[in-house]
């Protein structure tokens, strides 16, 4: 489950048949819309840049500029640190959401590089009885296996509009994978400590292909933290 979690990540980044249905639409008033036009922009950044994609610091300028912007950090970290966030001073938190962007950026610069145009097919949206959540849905089309599922989970605010404050693969949460690592960092060395570790591991050099992986934990959709 782990490896087809790290092995889809690319495929979060390509999504043409959305790009295709939803173009006409409002990207601030339609999550599947701004899905589309994001993934656009990614996908001609591949096509346009594809012999600077070993480049870590032009990838990074990029993962920056196309995909940062629309996720909701101080969602995703609060959903992210669980119990934790509560008990941990402001100080603390600043830290932990800008090491944590981090923590993403490397595994979304590990995805744009391994990308090679696989293909999805978006699933019929559902909207949510709130009108302030959205769960985008698409299928991975893979040689040589069964399709993959993959939930955007997003929410919406006046200030911001939608962001994505979660990613399900077959049932298995982002957030709630690291979530589990980062409680067992902290219970074994304190909130300081986590802190300290990822920093250092943010500094590490990345290695072509390596991603920043957590433990596997099977689960639903986390809730949008409060």
């Amino acid at each position: 489950m782990l490896k087809k979690f790290f092995l889809c990540l690319p495929l979060i980044l390509s999504q043409p048949a959305l790009a295709q249905e939803t173009a006409a639409a409002k990207p601030d008033s339609d999550p599947q819309a701004l899905v589309a036009s994001v993934t656009e922009k990614i996908l001609q950044t591949i096509k346009d840049n594809r012999a600077r994609l070993g480049d870590a610091e032009f990838v990074a300028q990029k993962i920056e500029e196309l995909i940062v912007p629309h996720i909701d950090q101080i969602a995703m970290s609060k959903l992210a640190l669980g119990k934790h966030w509560r008990t941990a001073t402001p100080e603390q938190r600043n830290q932990f959401v800008e090491e944590f962007k981090n923590l993403l950026i490397r595994t979304y610069k590990t995805s744009l590089v391994n990308y090679n145009d696989q293909t999805v097919d978006m699933l019929p949206f559902r909207p949510s009885a709130e009108q302030d959540r959205a769960v985008v849905s698409s299928s991975i089309k893979r040689a040589g296996g069964p399709p993959i599922r993959i939930n955007y989970s997003m929410r919406y605010k006046p200030e911001d509009g939608w962001k994505v404050y979660d990613i399900v693969i077959e049932g298995v949460s982002l957030v709630t994978n690291y979530r589990s690592t980062f409680d067992r960092e902290i219970m074994t060395g304190g909130m300081d400590k986590l802190l300290e570790s990822m920093r250092n591991r943010n500094l590490q050099p990345q290695a072509s292909g390596a991603g920043d992986k957590p433990a596997a934990t099977a689960s639903k959709p986390a809730g949008a933290a409060e």
